[in-house]
């Protein structure tokens, strides 16, 4: 089995591995088969989701540069389809940096599908609260320290052990 988690724009990165896996320029470019690189789960936290009203554009613009259909080429939720795997995504609902509005269009995309999701959106926390404890709050950023949070990595395991 393959989990591949990623977290901001690396939630983008590892979004994108979920709509593509099965591209041929994909798996022919690590000389690969489409199957040997299929993720079958997605965790995502606080990910880049979105190129539209919601982007974090930063973001957009590092990967597309001025080139606006492809950054919507690029909308994780409009390449959600048959093939994606199930996804676990948590967001806080006061990240000013990336809008939590980007799991909310991801989660909505997986439902239109039927695809398995669990989706977490914690009240408190800034951006990059990654496991939210002071060993990982960013240079001891009080905001990173988040007691809800931190209960998102059992929560992974949880909904992953059960698989549906």
């Amino acid at each position: 089995r393959i989990t591949v988690m990623g977290f901001s724009a690396g939630g983008h990165l590892v979004g994108l591995l979920g709509a593509l896996w099965d591209q041929p320029w994909l798996a022919e470019s690590i000389a690969a088969s489409p199957e040997s690189i299929r993720p079958d789960t997605l965790c995502l936290g606080y990910p880049v989701v979105s190129s539209g009203a919601y982007a974090h554009r930063g973001s957009f613009e590092h990967l597309t540069g001025a080139d606006g259909a492809l950054a919507q080429k690029l909308s994780i939720e409009n390449m959600v389809g048959e093939g994606f795997p199930r996804t676990f995504l948590w967001h806080t609902a006061e990240d000013a940096s990336v809008p939590v509005q980007n799991s909310l269009l991801l989660a909505q995309a997986l439902a239109d599908h039927g695809i398995g999701f669990s989706l977490h959106v914690f009240p408190h926390g800034k951006h990059g609260a990654s496991l939210a404890t002071a060993q990982t709050a960013f240079k001891g950023c009080a905001e990173h320290i988040q007691p809800q949070v931190q209960g998102w990595p059992e929560q992974f395991v949880a909904w992953e052990r059960d698989g549906r």
